[in-house]
């Protein structure tokens, strides 16, 4: 069949756009031309973007590699540094009892850590870590903190919901290698560090979460940090759920309108559940939704270090030192104490804050304020029912004095604590600490169930109460007779 010459000039024609269809946007066999622009034909791989949550798991670092158990890793407010907060797994066994510890090491020229900064431009820098320190060998949790590079405080951002700045943790021992003098043998170069130990793709984030970006530097005068959990913290001595701490989380609200009462005008809370929006959540989501409340999820697992001389509870310990490098800045002064203790002014009407504050300023040296715990108890011959209110049904003071001291510490001066013990102050100093007078400055009311065998201090106890005591006190009368009027 004869072809017409109007289809031979078409399929020419065809051919010869396909041929500059080609040119124009294919050149050098290697780049896309597109309106002028160019990229490359194999298109580099997205950059890593991570969510800022309220809390991430981190993988438990193999025997002896050097890595601690990272607990929590943040930037701080200005960008400045990145701060990691570990346990040190090796003490989270009896096998490594007398393994080598961290804490041992105290020369300030001596870096353990190595942070490799990478942004979603690809650029990597490497920062030696500069601070590591634990106070002594039984103490197991960790501050790391390595400088920020300037080409990266542009990342960290207020109300950020993700980020691009990663940082991978290396160890720079490598534990299982013998030791060269005191220190384990450490690699410092670029080719050598990426073949130690490390956590990698590390999330770094502003320290306030996304619904948390109204908070402002030095927004409060005391802030009250609070550690608690419904079902998951065990008793270490014992091995079983500890009661004490489901009854504090009935009490929360009552804990926090005391305190709020006291001078406190803000609550950083951490809840130790196992699973998200649990009873405790539920129970603070009014506190939440007015922002009298910062809470955290933070269901960190206990590495129950029983070594040395002591028993020490790792969740609580990392947890109080993440919240206080985190939201320390919005603060002038930090308490920690229990859901079961209550700071109890005995000066002249003055508040806890009012206290607090005239001690940090009529001695500006001093670091942390010590509160002495007292044990409450029902009064003898007073008759009680289940639940309500613990300040109403426990009016009696105790000669018992369970556990040590809670604190109230300067945010600008403190470095690391250890729940009861300031330990270490800004600059690596000895801390300057003062025991108030728990007889006429201020002392704190322990609301602790045990160590009483009738069961009378148990919230559901109901009946009479029959013990040896009967110094009662009327510290909270005011507070309870303005709460009932609500």
């Amino acid at each position: 069949m004869k072809r017409s010459r109007k289809n031979d000039v078409a399929i020419v024609l065809f051919l010869i756009c396909g041929v500059l269809g080609f040119l124009l946007y294919y050149q050098e066999g290697s780049m896309i031309r597109v309106f002028g622009g160019s990229t490359p034909a194999t298109a580099k791989p997205p950059p890593l973007v991570s969510a800022c949550t309220s809390y991430r798991e981190y993988p438990f670092p193999k025997h002896h590699t050097g890595l601690p158990y990272l607990a929590d890793a943040f930037a701080s407010h200005n960008a400045q540094y990145v701060t990691f907060v570990g346990i040190n797994r090796g003490k989270c066994s009896e096998e490594w009892k007398l393994a080598d510890s961290f804490a041992t090491f105290h020369d300030p020229e001596y870096h353990r850590f190595m942070c490799i900064f990478k942004s979603g431009s690809g650029s990597r820098t490497h920062v030696l870590s500069d601070f590591i320190h634990s106070p002594g060998s039984h103490d197991p949790i960790y501050l790391i903190q390595c400088k920020i590079p300037k080409q990266f405080q542009e990342l960290i951002l207020p109300g950020q919901d993700t980020t691009t700045l990663h940082v991978d943790l290396h160890a720079m021992e490598d534990m299982e290698l013998p030791k060269l003098g005191q220190h384990h043998q450490r690699l410092y170069n670029s080719t050598e560090v990426d073949l130690t130990p490390a956590v990698p793709d590390i999330p770094i984030c502003h320290p306030a979460f996304p619904a948390e970006k109204k908070l402002k530097t030095k927004q409060f005068k005391l802030v009250g940090y609070l550690p608690i959990t419904s079902n998951y913290a065990l008793d270490s001595r014992k091995g079983e759920e500890n009661k004490t701490l489901w009854s504090s989380a009935h009490r929360l609200p009552e804990w926090i309108d005391y305190h709020k009462s006291q001078g406190f005008d803000h609550f950083i809370i951490y809840d130790n559940d196992k699973e998200p929006q649990g009873p405790i959540e539920q129970i603070l989501q009014p506190y939440i939704a007015s922002g009298l409340v910062s809470y955290r999820w933070f269901p960190l697992e206990n590495c129950m270090s029983q070594t040395e001389h002591r028993r020490m509870d790792t969740a609580q310990i990392a947890g109080s030192l993440a919240a206080f490098h985190r939201l320390g800045f919005t603060t002038h002064y930090f308490s920690y104490h229990d859901g079961d203790e209550y700071m109890v002014p005995l000066q002249d009407g003055k508040t806890v804050a009012q206290i607090a504050e005239a001690a940090m300023e009529r001695d500006p040296t001093l670091d942390a304020l010590e509160w002495r715990p007292t044990v409450m108890t029902p009064c003898n011959g007073t008759k009680v029912q289940p639940g309500g209110s613990v300040l109403a049904k426990w009016k009696c003071l105790t000669d018992e004095h369970y556990a040590d001291v809670k604190l109230i510490l300067r945010v600008s001066s403190m470095f690391y604590f250890c729940i009861h013990y300031p330990v270490i102050a800004v600059g690596g100093r000895r801390p300057n600490a003062y025991r108030l007078n728990d007889t006429n400055e201020g002392f704190l009311a322990h609301y602790r169930p045990e160590n009483d065998p009738g069961g009378t201090r148990r919230d559901e106890y109901s009946g009479l109460v029959l013990n040896d005591y009967h110094d009662e006190v009327h510290y909270m009368d005011h507070f309870l007779q303005q709460r009932q009027s609500v």
